[in-house]
């Protein structure tokens, strides 16, 4: 996040992806094989130790094989 963020932002991203009282939805976009658009909407959150922020699904899910 360094890089893209400034460190103002930096504090405001990660307290609103950390929050357990008010959780972090979004819509992720993908291209299909067959080129057709694909919207996922799924619940970010900020991982501290590795510094990132992720979206959790199930490897065994359409939205895993969508992503």
């Amino acid at each position: 996040m360094n890089a893209f963020a400034p460190r103002e932002f930096k504090k405001l991203i990660r307290a609103s992806f950390t929050c357990e009282d008010t959780p972090a939805y979004g819509q992720v976009a993908t291209i299909s094989l067959d080129n057709k658009p694909q919207v996922r909407t799924v619940h970010f959150r900020y991982l501290s130790d590795l510094d990132t922020i992720v979206f959790p699904s199930n490897i065994y899910s359409q939205k895993w094989r969508q992503l």
